[in-house]
């Protein structure tokens, strides 16, 4: 049986693609160096804005590793933008959420503050859960081979989405009598936010308010009511199976 060699993925902090070559800062350097053990010569992936090549290992210093640029990748981002607007939730659930959407293809999270929110955060401790959730989408980007981070933004409230610059918005809200999720993707050609609410639901005034705006479609996932951690996953997974394998439907 083959070997087969699973090269560890980083995002890097410069590259000069003519000179094939890169160099990693910051606490990538500690994994390399101490968790994977990884020395000169070694291979690893490298990526920068959308692009990722696979890369050598030429130095490591104790603050630097330097790369040189080998063959680049085949970009696997979804064709299609598509940003999950993502209420609070229990820490671990919304954790969870941030992780698999960013491993099925999503371009941005953006954490939203609800009627029903049970997480209520305080501005003086937003910073430091920016940058825990930045962390783990970037893990997850490294772990599935994405070609690009998905970025977490701060946290906005339902009136400062800034829902003009999609296409198509999807309020998910599960009442039977709303329009089924369809995914048709010769029809569906802008980016994309999907909307979801918190543990409760939306409110119907946060309905209301939602479907002012021309672009908002709000829909249901099917008969059988989800929770909010997996509202996203399903429609992601929808969207990446149709990109994926083709229109089947």
């Amino acid at each position: 049986i083959p070997l087969v060699i699973i090269m560890q993925q980083y995002f890097i902090t410069t590259m000069d693609v003519k000179a094939k070559t890169g160099t990693i800062t910051g606490s990538d350097v500690h994994h390399i160096k101490h968790v994977m053990r990884l020395n000169e010569d070694d291979a690893i992936i490298v990526c920068q804005d959308g692009v990722c090549f696979d890369s050598t290992i030429t130095k490591i210093t104790d603050k630097h590793v330097f790369v040189t640029l080998n063959q680049e990748r085949t970009n696997n981002e979804l064709p299609i933008k598509v940003d999950i607007a993502q209420a609070l939730i229990k820490k671990d659930n919304f954790e969870l959420v941030l992780q698999k959407a960013t491993e099925l293809g999503a371009n941005q999270i953006i954490p939203i503050h609800t009627d029903r929110s049970i997480i209520k955060l305080q501005d003086k401790k937003i910073p430091n859960k920016l940058a825990r959730w930045n962390k783990i989408t970037k893990e997850a980007c490294e772990q599935s081979k994405r070609s690009q981070l998905c970025d977490v933004t701060e946290p906005l409230t339902l009136n400062n989405l800034p829902l003009e610059d999609y296409k198509h918005v999807f309020v998910l809200y599960a009442k039977e009598e709303n329009t089924p999720f369809v995914y048709n993707p010769s029809k569906i050609t802008g980016p994309i936010l999907v909307i979801i609410g918190p543990e409760g639901g939306f409110t119907d005034e946060e309905i209301q308010l939602l479907e002012t705006n021309n672009n908002v479609d709000v829909i249901t996932l099917g008969k059988r009511t989800l929770r909010s951690e997996t509202a996203a996953l399903f429609v992601l997974s929808v969207i990446g199976y149709h990109h994926a394998l083709g229109d089947h439907s």
